[in-house]
């Protein structure tokens, strides 16, 4: 004999199929952390050899504001090898480690994608950073993407570090 609380149960046990948004919590992770950035839609790998060139702020040698005396060559950073790079100070999911407090775990993503004439440009963008990202020592706006150039100087957060941006055909 069926007990009435059991069909009154029974009744809204049905079948949902309306999606539930968990597949896509997991969709977009690396190494088991949610990435902040997906790539956009004409992200392509870059046709230039480009690079960022590290120059570490040497308190040492800061005696004027003389760019060429408070920052030494430090490293050489291919971007040339995917379509893009995510900066910060997580290891578990960054290709660009910025060891600095006031840089976020995931801070900017360096983007190559294809422009409106069908070149394949570089861009920035930040991704909420605490902090910000500048181009040229201007702080660019959070999730809007801006186009990068040959020896634009680039800087995350309150690190000192610059990294300037250079190709192949430039050197």
């Amino acid at each position: 004999m069926l007990d009435d609380s059991d069909s009154n149960s029974n009744s809204n046990n049905k079948v949902n199929f309306e999606p539930s948004g968990l597949l896509s919590k997991y969709e977009n992770t690396l190494n088991g952390v949610h990435l902040k950035y997906s790539k956009p839609d004409g992200s392509c790998k870059p046709d230039k050899k480009w690079k960022l060139y590290h120059f570490k702020y040497n308190k040492n040698l800061a005696k004027d504001d003389n760019y060429m005396n408070t920052h030494t060559y430090y490293s050489t950073i291919p971007l040339y090898d995917q379509e893009y790079h995510i900066i910060g100070n997580d290891s578990r999911v960054v290709g660009i480690k910025i060891r600095d407090d006031t840089v976020d775990e995931q801070h900017a993503v360096i983007q190559f994608k294809y422009g409106r004439k069908g070149t394949r440009d570089i861009y920035i963008i930040d991704i909420d950073s605490r902090n910000g990202t500048y181009i040229n020592n201007e702080r660019l706006d959070s999730r809007r993407y801006y186009q990068l150039f040959e020896k634009d100087v680039i800087k995350f957060g309150m690190c000192k570090d610059e990294f300037v941006l250079l190709n192949d055909e430039i050197i």
